[in-house]
């Protein structure tokens, strides 16, 4: 089956042990009473909305597969890898708002302070610009003009249609009468994730600790050797440091 729709006799007939529920796919599928309904043991994740929920989850994992302590590890170098990414942006002057866009062809959304983006926006030294708002929230070019964020990261896969130049787009919203006054158009400060970037900084994963580094690298590029490119895909490692 796929994500909201599971097939619980195939899943009977593979003799699993245990299955592993995500919330969203607990809550809305109606999987968990079928394989109760066939004896199937499973456990559920929480929500996925904070670093901190992240870290529950792996550790819930880690319990029910009998590897606690390898769960234990896994959070406590994710945790040391995210405070390397802190301390390196703690001298970092300039005090910068970021908006998390998504540009569909009919309706923009940004992200709220009920997501882990906003978490990692906050982590990366940065202020939220749809920081008061929760979740991911429907918001007009007007809006984000009102915001004037000094950076714009945009996910360059939700809602581009066909297109993939994004250099194109960027271009097109200098050339733009209201994008072109937003502070992030003017200074060239925006940049689209596409690929593994995009999941990194937006997949509830222990690879959140790439995605904490990209936004550092894009919130404070001065605290850094490394430029990032505006399209950062699938080859983002190679920026980390």
């Amino acid at each position: 089956g796929g994500t909201w729709r599971q097939n619980a006799e195939t899943i009977a007939e593979l003799d699993p042990d245990l299955v592993i529920l995500d919330h969203a796919s607990y809550m809305y599928s109606g999987i968990s009473d079928q394989l109760s309904a066939f004896g199937i043991k499973y456990i559920v994740t929480g929500d996925e909305l904070t670093l901190g929920n992240i870290y529950n989850n792996i550790q819930l994992l880690g319990d029910a597969l009998g590897k606690s302590a390898s769960a234990k590890k896994v959070i406590s170098e994710m945790g040391a890898s995210i405070q390397t990414t802190v301390d390196k942006i703690k001298g970092a002057s300039s005090d910068v708002t970021v908006a998390f866009l998504f540009l569909g062809s009919s309706q923009y959304y940004a992200v709220g302070n009920t997501t882990f983006a906003h978490s990692e926006i906050e982590l990366a030294g940065a202020t939220n610009a749809f920081g008061n708002q929760s979740g991911w929230l429907a918001v007009s070019l007007e809006a984000i003009v009102d915001a004037n964020p000094d950076i714009i990261i945009i996910d360059a896969e939700m809602g581009s249609g066909s297109t993939t130049d994004y250099n194109a787009t960027y271009a097109s919203m200098q050339a733009d009468p209201l994008w072109s006054q937003i502070e992030a158009v003017k200074n060239g400060n925006v940049y689209f994730l596409s690929n593994s970037a995009r999941a990194v900084c937006e997949n509830a994963s222990l690879r959140i600790v790439e995605g904490t580094a990209l936004f550092s690298m894009m919130c404070h590029p001065e605290m850094y050797a490394t430029d990032l490119p505006r399209v950062i895909d699938g080859g983002y490692q190679q920026y980390l440091v």
